[in-house]
């Protein structure tokens, strides 16, 4: 049976306050590392099509980050979860591809409306189809951040199934 251990294996109580907090900080540490993956690749596709002449693009690659990044400090921590569940074990295949789908789908279905709803509509803060000049489509967007949360996460994970086989 394979297994995996995310970060190193989730504290077995909470007694120790110092292991349980650096544990929240990796899992949000790689949150972030995966959000910052995903908004950097989908800015290199994007950024030639919406570029216009002398500027950066500094509020799409911000617009990026805080959307994807969110997205997967939300997966991590949902995975944190059932990783404390399980400890000291560590997480099963079907239950780490149980962790990665649910926290694929809770962590966009948390952050996403805070995205749209108080940063987008109440601040002013531009998503992807503001700057592509297209209306913005929440499911449509749902379901495209599920899907790429679910597959970088999933391959994320993945490596590090194989990295403890070895």
């Amino acid at each position: 049976m394979t297994t995996a251990t995310f970060i190193e294996a989730a504290p077995e109580s909470h007694a120790n306050g110092q292991a349980a907090w650096r544990f929240w900080l990796q899992h949000a540490g790689f949150g972030l590392l995966l959000g910052v993956s995903i908004a950097v690749l989908e800015f290199a596709y994007y950024y030639p099509l919406v570029a216009t002449p002398g500027k950066l693009g500094v509020g799409l690659l911000f617009s990026l980050l805080l959307s994807w990044c969110g997205d997967g400090v939300l997966l991590a921590m949902t995975v944190g979860l059932f990783e404390l569940r399980e400890a000291p074990q560590p997480l099963g295949a079907r239950q780490l591809a149980l962790a990665v789908v649910v926290g694929s789908i809770a962590g966009v279905l948390a952050w996403q409306p805070f995205v749209h709803l108080v940063l987008r509509e109440r601040f002013g803060i531009w998503v992807l189809r503001d700057f592509v000049g297209q209306p913005v489509n929440w499911a449509g967007i749902v379901l495209y951040h599920i899907w790429l949360m679910f597959v970088f996460g999933g391959l994320a994970r993945g490596r590090d199934v194989s990295a403890g086989q070895r």
